[in-house]
């Protein structure tokens, strides 16, 4: 028991190290002028780092059992693993915000949301131990930015500026409170 809260502690330190540095980083501008947030590359590279252990530890396990049955299905194993981490580069790679002069644009690998500042409804934030999600609604439509992409910050005063300091009071409190 106290090893877990122990290992969850220090993952939770570590995230807000990580996130103080990443929301404080200017973020990338498209040929247009446009606003880009996307993950921080650290982590694209854990996501590699994570599929090597795992494919090895998969490799390994494949090679050394002396039983057909194992073996295929630690082969199998380690393929569905090296499918899903396929997906996952891909889908780090291809998603990312897009903010324009008007409007909020979430592309995913299967999905594009836009939501216009002037529609949107609702600010909420959401903070789940380790991150803080901001919640935009409006137009019938979601639209979640965490707080860990690059340039959240640039984000925020824009979302601020267009959308009013009233309804970005709360959400306000709860990440200045969370990036402390």
């Amino acid at each position: 028991m106290i090893e877990v809260n122990l290992t969850r502690f220090l993952t939770g330190v570590a995230t807000k190290k990580l996130t103080k540095d990443t929301v404080k980083k200017k973020g990338a501008r498209d040929d247009d002028g446009n606003l880009i947030l996307r993950e921080s590359k650290i982590t694209s590279i854990l996501a590699v780092i994570l599929f090597i252990v795992m494919f090895s530890a998969l490799t390994f396990l494949a090679i050394t059992a002396t039983d057909i049955e194992d073996r295929n299905t630690f082969i199998a194993v380690n393929v569905m693993f090296s499918i899903l981490f396929i997906i996952l580069a891909i889908y780090l790679k291809i998603s990312k915000k897009v903010i324009t002069e008007d409007s909020i644009i979430s592309q995913g690998l299967f999905f594009k949301k836009v939501i216009k500042f002037n529609l949107i409804e609702s600010i909420e934030c959401k903070s789940t131990g380790n991150n803080v999600r901001l919640i935009l609604k409006g137009n019938g439509k979601k639209i979640i930015v965490p707080a860990m992409l690059i340039g959240f910050n640039e984000f925020f005063e824009i979302l601020e500026k267009r959308v009013g300091q009233e309804k970005c009071r709360m959400a306000k409190l709860t990440i200045e409170s969370f990036i402390k």
